[in-house]
């Protein structure tokens, strides 16, 4: 039986982000505006259109993300500026609203302005395209010198190149929107607070961690906690932001909805096409990376790493061939799932395994969508289309297809845990160690090189 495509098979939809973009204006409360610059913590900047705000006021969980960073002392008579604004953020005012563009009150904001600027801004750069095209992409996107240089974070190239160019920038919009959303209502919020108790009224602050959010953990993700296994137990993990996961959550902390954890970027994915689906993997570092990727992309947001703990026996109990499949390089079973799936063609024949499978466990695939469209069949799939894990091994994934694969999930337990601004020092400090030892066995290595030469002379 051919499990191949059709010759022309339907044009995948773009490997982008789901749009979710507020119209209304964002701006600071006036009367927060007031305590800000009192404290110190409210700025203006060289650019008209943006402010500076320390970092611990850009959400309500500031304090307890940012306890490490000291609040700047209070402003003088003169109201002089901070020397350097390196514990601040740099915000715009507004958010682009609907009245200021369209008298038709067409709902277009910011971030649908934006998407709509970067897809119209010529050629996407694929995941296998070289860093220069990369930047230039970017650059006749619009797209300023700092976030280029946050996009293209050597420490996070591996996971940089799972995805197309647009579809981070497009990521980095979304998430930046929300993000302003967040700064707008933690604003309005300390602004009511000083409108009923007066403008001296000093907030409660708590400098624990997310201290009172649902279904999130005091720990944070660089706990050693997080990353141990028990033997009768698989632990999975997704990475993303605590806007993203919060509405899994009820207010006492327990899961009511798994949709959150669904694939968000497309209709397909690798092991499904035309249905939903959720993927989870076991690997704790590679989890790390992306969670530090999303933190640099946009450091005003919450940055997760979610963790399920699943019984061996439960997971041994999905029999194979029905309930449970496995696709791994370089079998072709996985290079003609992946490529039918990845190009939204729904799977066929032999394939349809996985359609009906509660779980299909594999290899994930490491390139865009657009890169699979371009392949003639599932044979032209190579290996470094296959996302490498830690020690020359090939990374898992776990997928978890249709209604049955969420049934199957409901009543694990489940914890998020916040990647933090000390998360992100920490694994700064544990890479510039790691390439410390690096160049120092390189210099060993000459140096033997050179003794050994000497010696035959």
């Amino acid at each position: 039986m051919n499990s191949f495509a059709p010759a022309d098979p339907p044009s995948p939809p773009p490997d982008y982000p789901p749009q979710d973009d507020p119209a209304e204006i964002v701006t600071f409360d006036a009367d927060n505006i007031a305590k800000l610059v009192s404290e110190g913590t409210f700025w203006s900047s060289e650019h008209k259109d943006f402010v500076y705000l320390h970092k611990r006021r850009v959400q309500r969980y500031g304090d307890g993300e940012y306890k490490d960073i000291p609040l700047p002392p209070r402003p003088g008579p003169l109201k002089e500026k901070p020397r350097s604004f390196d514990d601040f953020v740099l915000i715009p005012k507004f958010m682009i609203s609907t009245a200021a563009l369209w008298s038709s009150g067409k709902h277009v904001g910011f971030a649908k302005m934006a998407r709509a600027h970067i897809l119209g801004a010529g050629k996407d750069a694929e995941s296998d395209d070289d860093d220069d095209v990369w930047r230039a992409t970017m650059t006749r996107c619009g797209i300023n010198e700092g976030l280029q240089d946050v996009i293209m974070t050597p420490m996070c190239r591996i996971a940089r190149r799972t995805r197309s160019c647009k579809f981070w920038l497009l990521d980095t919009v979304t998430a930046r929107s929300k993000s302003l959303l967040q700064i707008r209502e933690a604003s309005h919020n300390r602004g009511w607070l000083n409108y009923k108790y007066g403008f001296d009224h000093e907030e409660e602050k708590d400098d624990r961690y997310f201290h009172g959010v649902p279904g999130m953990s005091p720990k944070t993700a660089l706990d050693p906690e997080i990353s141990a296994h028990r033997g009768d137990h698989t632990v999975l993990y997704q990475t993303g932001y605590e806007t993203e996961f919060k509405s899994m959550f009820s207010d006492q902390g327990l899961i009511t909805n798994l949709e959150p954890l669904m694939h968000p970027t497309r209709l397909s994915g690798d092991f499904h096409a035309a249905n939903h689906a959720i993927y989870l993997h076991p690997h704790y570092q590679m989890a790390v990376t992306f969670a530090y990727f999303a933190k640099k992309r946009d450091p005003t947001q919450i940055s997760v790493l979610l963790r399920i703990e699943i019984p061996n026996e439960r997971l041994n109990e999905l029999s194979f061939g029905t309930e449970q499949c496995i696709a791994y390089w370089p079998g072709t079973f996985w290079k003609s799932l992946v490529w039918n799936c990845r190009r939204c063609v729904k799977p066929k024949n032999e394939l349809r395994e996985a359609e009906r499978a509660t779980l299909v466990k594999g290899n994930i695939c490491a390139v865009s969508d657009a890169v699979i469209a371009k392949l003639p069949t599932p044979a032209h799939m190579e290996q470094r289309m296959v996302l490498p894990a830690l020690r020359g091994t090939n990374a898992v994934q776990y997928g978890f297809i249709g209604q049955q694969g969420v049934q199957f999930l409901c009543g694990f337990m489940c914890s998020v845990y916040p990647f933090t601004h000390a998360s992100e020092k920490g694994v700064e400090r544990a890479c510039e160690k790691r390439d410390k030892r690096r160049r120092m066995q390189t210099q060993s290595e000459e140096l033997e090189v050179i003794e050994e030469e000497s010696e035959e002379e």
